[in-house]
């Protein structure tokens, strides 16, 4: 397809600032089981969430929480996890790759991708394949790191700030919730969508709900997405299959009983053309190379359930789970220094979670819930790195770890006055890691030895009590709220949430290195307000935080110059102070405007702290005290416009921008600003972005076709940069360029 000549008609939701801004519509709270409440036609609609593990009206949710409607994201071309949260306040980022090697796999915790004000997930130490904990917890479906979390979606709730008391384990940045649609007692319904887009996007979704008498129904959907790479056709291509089946039984008003099965394989690519981006000047440009084509492999299988039972005093909720992921890949880097292909596989890694909660009845005075949450993994992956061209074994990494955790956690809400309610919340965790890890360093990988000599090999070996660790963490919440009238609240809150430790062994000269992550705790303070004015026709959201973070993991730090790698871990202190601010406004009957901001400043708080093995200090690494990767201020403007048609149907315009400010994409050492500041920043630092996207739909009866154009600009601004100076060049993966694409959808 010609990429240059292809033009679409574009089309999208009516509502999509609703979406923009953290709501939803009543049709979206009825579906998942709770009405809203009704409201004249022309205003803003009361939104249900389960943020806080019970019902309750957003506007009534004391946290900063942010909602996105399922449909709107698929009328929109919003399909992965990083373009669902482009507009949330405060967040940045997608599902993670590989963090442990140049391939493009995966990882088997996606969150790891995901930044919530400037809280980054810890990273693996260089060579290692194995994840760590992240910083954000993602669930589907109230799992866990579940299983199908891009399709079928009814909403994706985003809590920012800690949530260590009921979220517990990684939860310290916060929570992505995803909820795709369940079955539905009573009514045979469902819908089927294809959307045909530029870069030879097919993509297709479907699902279907069947009852059986009043007590039984069943759900099935499918999501098919396969596209050309952006850069090259078979370099970043990509390609999905998904499935999923959930079962209901409700017998009575008393006891549901969700049973779920998922599954989803991905292929995807490295390689091909890679993106170069020369530093010959300040403001380099893109220069490409041709490297040959790696493929990762991966798949996921879920089964689950989730059982509530109202047995009188309180409802009981039991969600027992079981994933498995496996994932194969092999990569290959070029470049004037460093040129080796890697190898990996984990053919084992295997998850199961039990979360059981107890809470109170609807509509009691004392809103509390009391519960457990158990995690257990078993691991099994290896790493392997071979020369080229001449094939000799570089580095070899095998692991074979256990990790498990056991979290109890209480809180409640009492009403002090009619207008005036108290939280307070506790969590005990233990988690417990048992590593047995291999790490071999080929010394000689860089510098081939003499003619005859052999490779000088080194191992390391981590097991036993040398790779056991245990760790205990208490965290809390307490949170005072106060409602101003109906319409109108106030909160101030301190909440804790911790992140649980490792053991890794790591790549490093002369020998591999065993490194301790250590549990990490975050505090943060925050004030909020939540108000509708004007009979509701204008929403006015915002809060005033701080966060502080004793433990933040430099984990991955290169010590040694290329290309001898050696790799350390700094635990860092950092601070992050902002506000978040949300505005929409029923302009007219068939005009809504919404905005909002996020103001983020995340930096190092002490940077002279020294790195073991070594003479440096931190501060040697980030030249800044900003912490790279964050952007400081988010901005997004959406307009939403309707039009009533002949034959019933109906037109709705769609038009946002957003824009960022300008910040570090990559870190950026001392020495490199101390040679030539202009230089680097100018190729490692961005000057702030603007991004718009365009969307119509048109509604007929049971039938709608939509379409859009995302990125108008096609501003391909620079993303993951990756500053080396001794190579001469920094690489760094483009923005998305401008996609556009048509969207069918039937609904029955």
């Amino acid at each position: 397809m010609d990429q240059q000549r292809v033009v679409v008609v574009v089309v999208g939701n009516c509502l999509s600032a609703a979406a923009a801004l953290g709501l939803t519509l009543a049709a979206t709270s009825v579906a998942y089981g709770q009405a809203a409440a009704k409201t004249q036609e022309g205003q803003l609609e009361e939104v249900v969430v389960t943020a806080e593990h019970r019902t309750e009206d957003i506007q009534k949710t004391a946290a900063s929480v942010s909602v996105r409607d399922g449909e709107e994201l698929l009328d929109q071309g919003r399909y992965s996890l990083e373009a669902i949260l482009q507009d949330v306040p405060g967040v940045v980022g997608g599902a993670a790759l590989n963090p442990g090697g140049v391939g493009t796999s995966g990882t088997d915790n996606v969150a790891a991708g995901i930044t919530i004000r400037g809280i980054q997930s810890n990273v693996g130490g260089g060579g290692n394949l194995t994840s760590t904990p992240t910083s954000v917890a993602m669930y589907v479906d109230d799992v866990y790191s579940g299983v199908g979390g891009d399709f079928d979606l009814n909403r994706v709730e985003v809590l920012r700030g800690p949530q260590g008391t009921l979220y517990g384990r990684s939860a310290t940045a916060g929570v992505v919730a995803i909820h795709t649609h369940d079955p539905d007692l009573g009514k045979v319904d469902g819908f089927a969508t294809v959307e045909l887009g530029d870069y030879e996007l097919r993509h297709y979704t479907a699902a279907v709900n069947i009852p059986a008498g009043d007590t039984f129904a069943v759900r099935l959907s499918g999501n098919s997405y396969d596209r050309e790479g952006y850069i090259s056709p078979d370099g970043g291509a990509v390609r999905t299959q998904e499935g999923r089946v959930k079962v209901l039984w409700k017998p009575n008003d008393a006891l549901s009983v969700l049973l779920g099965y998922a599954a989803d394989n991905n292929v995807t690519h490295q390689g091909g053309i890679d993106g170069i981006i020369k530093l010959t000047s300040p403001g380099g440009t893109y220069s490409y190379q041709n490297t040959p084509l790696g493929a990762g492999k991966n798949s996921y299988h879920q089964y689950w359930a989730n059982i509530a039972w109202d047995f009188g005093p309180a409802t009981l909720t039991y969600i027992p789970a079981v994933r498995t992921w496996h994932s194969t890949q092999v990569g290959f880097n070029r470049s004037p220094l460093l040129n080796f292909d890697e190898f990996a596989n984990t053919p084992e890694d295997n998850f199961i979670t039990h979360e059981l909660r107890f809470s109170s009845k609807p509509g009691a005075k004392l809103i509390w819930q009391a519960g457990a949450f158990y995690f257990d993994n078993n691991l099994f992956n290896s790493n392997y790195f071979a020369d080229y061209p001449s094939g000799a074994e570089g580095d070899d990494t095998v692991v074979s770890r256990v990790s498990r955790g056991l979290g109890l956690f209480g809180e409640a809400t009492y009403p002090l006055t009619d207008t005036w309610r108290f939280t307070a919340g506790v969590r005990y965790d233990e988690t417990k890691v048992a590593t047995a890890q291999t790490y071999v360093n080929n010394t000689t990988f860089n510098a081939p030895p003499a003619f005859g000599e052999p490779p000088n090999l080194v191992t390391l070996l981590v097991n036993g009590q040398a790779g056991a660790r245990s760790f205990v963490d208490w965290t809390y919440k307490v949170r005072l709220e106060h409602d101003l009238s109906a319409s109108n609240m106030v909160y101030a809150s301190v909440s804790t949430a911790a992140s649980p430790g490792d053991v890794q062994a790591v790549n490093s000269v002369p020998s591999p290195l065993a490194q301790y992550l250590k549990s990490e705790i975050l505090t943060s303070y925050e004030i909020g307000s939540k108000n509708r004015f004007f009979n509701n026709n204008l929403q006015v959201n915002g809060d005033l935080y701080y966060e502080s973070y004793g433990g933040y993991q430099a984990a991955n730090l290169d010590v040694l110059p290329i290309p001898e790698f050696g790799f350390r871990d700094v635990v860092v202190p950092i601070e992050v102070y902002g506000a978040e601010f949300e505005l929409l406004a029923q302009v007219t009957r068939n005009d809504r405007i919404g905005f909002n901001v996020g103001y983020t400043n995340a930096h190092f708080v002490d940077k002279r702290l020294p790195v073991p093995g070594t003479a440096e200090t931190f501060g040697t690494f980030p030249g800044e005290d900003a912490i790279p990767g964050v952007v400081p201020l988010q901005a997004q403007l959406s307009y939403d416009h309707s039009v009533n048609l002949p034959l019933d149907s109906r037109l709705t315009l769609h038009a946002d921008a957003r824009w960022l400010s300008s910040h570090y994409e990559g870190q950026v050492s001392a020495k490199q600003l101390a040679t030539d500041a202009a230089y680097w920043n100018a190729n490692a630092r961005d000057p702030g972005e603007y991004i718009g996207d365009l969307s119509a739909t048109w509604t007929i009866n049971h039938f709608s076709l939509s379409g859009y154009v995302r990125n108008v600009g096609d501003n391909r601004y620079k993303t993951n940069v990756n500053a080396q100076d001794l190579i001469g060049y920094l690489t760094a993966t483009p923005y998305d360029p401008r996609t556009v694409g048509i969207i069918l959808s039937l609904k029955w």
